[in-house]
């Protein structure tokens, strides 16, 4: 994306890179401390995802990857450059997600092979295994499921010789929802248990390795169980799920999906008029996100209800869904 391009986001964000830019040109004996910025500049817009839209945050990250990745080809320095490389896979794999968040598949696509690649070149203990249980997610989820198993095993053997209960735990979590798109409802469930085994050996005052990967909760595994209760077609165990997965009542679009995924359990039980109601609270969740991801979502709900309705909160969630989504763009 061109420098000009930021201009549609606002002056204050151009002047913060420019900024930056003549900051980081002060440091040009010191390599490292320029990754250190940038890097922690990029963790805090991760950090602000869950209330910014990702087309927002996505231009300012593929500007601040383009000055770290400079950083990068002009020193000589081994360190440095395997701390730019660690960056930028942290950073491609942001912009992987938030591109996923806009539904421009193919370049999430794109970003993750980037972020795969990245963190393989700085040789980091887990970040590999990281960024291969995240592309697995999003090759499953964009129909590739037996391709998204074989990531899956490559995130797993590479993570062994460096086991971290968080780690294991997220990663477990993953291949659990990968196995379930796939509908291997066995392996599933053996991965959510080891997840949650996992996720009971952290500690209170263990923090996570690195920011990509938040603290584990309960109720964060409860978001993975309902997810692949949902996907093996049991709406007994999601609704078992969904109270603890869905009582984060965070403006974001991971709350907005688990809150529809909720509303597909119900609307598998025919109970029409409460899947209708807790989609239209997912699409109030994420209205600061504009999520064509949470849209897709809302839409594949909606086409578990009645085709012509005569239940008025499913006839709500039809108004919404036009508003939000509308024919004459």
């Amino acid at each position: 994306m061109l420098r000009r391009e930021l201009l549609t986001q606002g002056a204050a964000a151009l002047t913060a890179l420019t900024h930056l830019e003549s900051y980081l040109s002060a440091l040009d004996a010191d390599p490292v401390s320029k990754i250190s910025v940038l890097r922690s500049v990029v963790t805090a817009q991760r950090r602000r995802e869950g209330s910014l839209p990702a087309r927002d945050l996505a231009g300012i990250v593929v500007e601040h990857l383009r000055l770290l990745s400079a950083v990068g080809k002009n020193t000589r320095d081994p360190a440095a450059k395997q701390l730019s490389a660690e960056a930028l896979s942290e950073g491609f794999g942001f912009l992987a997600w938030l591109a996923w968040d806009m539904w421009e598949i193919g370049s999430a696509q794109r970003y993750y092979h980037a972020a795969v690649r990245m963190a393989r070149q700085s040789q980091h203990p887990t970040l590999p295994a990281y960024m291969l249980g995240s592309t697995a997610v999003f090759i499953a989820k964009s129909g590739n499921p037996q391709r998204a198993l074989d990531l899956v095993d490559q995130a797993l053997e590479s993570l062994r010789p460096h086991a971290n209960d968080t780690i294991n735990a997220w990663l477990y979590s993953t291949a659990a929802t990968t196995y379930a798109i796939a509908q291997q409802a066995t392996q599933t469930w053996r991965y959510l248990d080891m997840a949650q085994e996992a996720a009971m050996r952290i500690s209170q005052d263990d923090s996570p390795p690195w920011p990509w990967i938040m603290r584990f909760s309960d109720e964060k595994l409860a978001g993975y169980r309902l997810a692949a209760a949902v996907d093996l077609r049991d709406p007994v165990a999601a609704l078992n799920s969904a109270p603890l997965a869905t009582r984060v009542q965070a403006h974001s679009a991971q709350h907005a999906l688990n809150l529809l995924a909720h509303a597909d359990a119900y609307a598998m039980r025919r109970e029409y008029d409460q899947s209708a109601t807790i989609a239209l609270a997912a699409l109030e969740a994420a209205s600061t996100k504009t999520s064509q991801r949470v849209m897709r979502a809302a839409w594949r709900t909606r086409q578990r209800l009645p085709a012509q309705p005569h239940i008025a909160p499913v006839q709500q969630l039809d108004i919404r869904l036009r508003e939000l989504d509308p024919l004459d763009i």
